[in-house]
């Protein structure tokens, strides 16, 4: 069977992962995405760069255009296509393209759509709408948890029936083909090699809760010389940015503080999280994060705050730890309980790459969503059997 991945984020390659291994299950997959985003030499389905690119120096009259160009091409596919489902993973303007899923709802496109986060991380009561509209439209929604699932139940009144728990695919596509040992890592980043390295990995937004971290490790780093924060990521704004650089310069052990505030390159991603032993996730709020995953396939347990479903994905003292929300000294409690012990850090680090394996393998869940697509074959849409009826 055939089936339009739609991904116009740059930055996240979960859907790249998961339309490889959909072709190998079987599937025919064409992915849309951004103007000018490198795709991987043997990526062995088909790609389509429809969306505009999102280089700064390109004149705003021209990404407009060709917005409405991608949106175009989207719909003309649907309406030659209109059995065939059409996935939207990430949107690239989504007060736009919640109303445009609900016009393909209406010519009858089977589509799915994958709920990686309930709401946008910044909402207001029009993104509330708007998602609801998105929920509307969707004939499937996949989430990662039951987390999730019970949300979109509860706060959407979705439909049980509409919803499909599959969870993340893992991030080995991220290790590297040559392994680097933690010695190497450390020295790239300019880490001492006796470090006990805390990790923080990811986009920086404000909801991520660096202030908490940067407190925690304030108060861990008095009591243990040996501890050592690396943060890489770029920054959402400028002016978050400032604030964490100011931050940091007041910290007595801000000399043990790596901060690199800008975009990792897939190449880079391995000297993070091998020269880490612990990953960070002290996010204020947060639905699902990709970062557990990552962390997992590199084998390195996770410490995060009780907030979306982390209880679900961390198994407390197994993969990692769950502590309180806005709760510093708890932070660094736990962050030193965790690093006193640091052959069973290890230990929690190998029960995550083995769940990185076992749950989490790619091979498994291209079945699962395989599967979600053939039963849309089998349950047309009111709309599209209306529109088939009028063709004849």
């Amino acid at each position: 069977m055939k089936i339009l991945m739609i991904d116009s984020l740059v930055g996240n390659d979960y859907a790249l992962i998961l339309c490889s291994n959909l072709q190998k299950a079987g599937v025919q997959v064409t992915m849309v995405t951004t103007k000018g985003r490198q795709i991987p030499p043997h990526s062995d389905f088909t790609v389509e760069h429809w969306a505009p690119s999102k280089d700064p120096k390109i004149k705003k009259t021209l990404k407009v255009l060709g917005y409405l160009g991608y949106l175009g091409r989207i719909f003309a596919f649907a309406l030659n296509s209109r059995t065939v489902p059409v996935h939207f993973q990430f949107f690239r303007i989504e007060r736009i393209e919640s109303l445009f899923l609900l016009c393909l709802k209406v010519l009858g496109t089977p589509t799915v759509y994958t709920a990686h986060n309930i709401l946008p991380h910044e909402n207001n009561r029009i993104d509330y709408l708007l998602r609801n509209i998105t929920f509307r439209s969707s004939n499937l929604i996949i989430v990662h948890s039951d987390y999730i699932k019970n949300s979109l139940i509860e706060g959407f009144r979705v439909p049980r029936k509409k919803i499909c728990t599959i969870p993340h695919g893992n991030f080995d596509a991220y290790l590297p083909k040559t392994p680097i040992s933690k010695k190497e890592a450390r020295k790239k980043l300019s880490v001492p090699e006796n470090s006990k390295v805390l990790l923080f990995f990811g986009y920086i937004r404000k909801y991520k809760g660096i202030d908490l971290l940067l407190e925690s490790f304030e108060i861990a780093s008095k009591q243990d010389q040996h501890l050592t924060l690396i943060i890489a990521g770029k920054c959402q704004t400028e002016k978050l940015l400032t604030r964490y650089q100011q931050r940091i310069s007041q910290i007595p052990s801000r000399k043990r503080i790596r901060f690199d505030p800008e975009y990792v390159p897939t190449e880079k991603v391995p000297w993070y999280f091998v020269a880490s032993d612990l990953v960070a996730l002290p996010y204020i709020n947060i639905d699902h994060s990709g970062i557990v995953h990552l962390a997992y396939s590199f084998g390195r347990p996770v410490i995060a705050t009780e907030v979306g479903d982390f209880p679900e994905t961390i198994e407390q003292g197994k993969t990692g730890y769950i502590v309180k929300r806005n709760d510093g000294q708890e932070l660094a409690a736990v962050i030193l309980k965790a690093f006193s012990n640091m052959s069973r850090l290890e230990e929690m680090g190998e029960e995550a790459r083995k769940l990185s394996k076992t749950k989490y393998s790619w091979g498994n869940i291209a079945k699962l969503t395989a599967r979600v697509y053939k039963s849309l074959a089998r349950k047309p849409s009111r709309s599209g059997r209306f529109f088939a009826e009028k063709s004849r």
